[in-house]
């Protein structure tokens, strides 16, 4: 496998991935996860198995995480945790096709990203309630 088609192909479904959720916050909240995997999905017809199922499983984490920015602050931050997240599927799913045995480094990646995503949501979380725990404005 061309791992410069790859890397291409990755960016190219991650910069989308990350225009969806920066600009369409709340569609994707209305749409069902499934729904978003599925258009998702598509991008990784071409990968392993293996590969296409850790990547998908990284997207369905990621997806199921996501809360509508509330101010300015919080969507520059969700901003930038999407795309770190992003950098490391481009970097972690093009890395894996060259390891052995590949198995073995799909599933150490995939948690890594997974990690990640589970991160972004407790940070979220936490910001969340730190802003909710504001004293009122007189």
């Amino acid at each position: 496998m061309d791992l410069s088609k790859l890397e291409s192909s990755l960016e190219a479904s991650v910069k989308n991935f990350i225009s969806v959720i920066d600009e369409k916050t709340e569609d994707i909240k209305k749409a069902t996860i499934a729904e978003l995997i599925q258009t998702r999905a598509s991008t990784f017809d071409h990968l392993p198995d293996d590969v296409r199922s850790a990547a998908i499983r990284v997207y369905v984490t990621a997806l199921s995480n996501i809360e509508p920015p509330i101010d300015e602050e919080s969507r520059d931050i969700q901003k930038k945790r999407f795309e770190m997240l992003a950098s490391n599927i481009i970097a972690g799913f093009t890395q894996l096709l060259t390891k052995e045995p590949a198995s073995e480094a799909i599933r150490q990646q995939a948690q890594v990203m997974i990690n990640q995503a589970e991160t972004i949501s407790r940070e979220r979380k936490a910001f969340d309630k730190s802003v909710s725990e504001l004293p009122a404005p007189q």
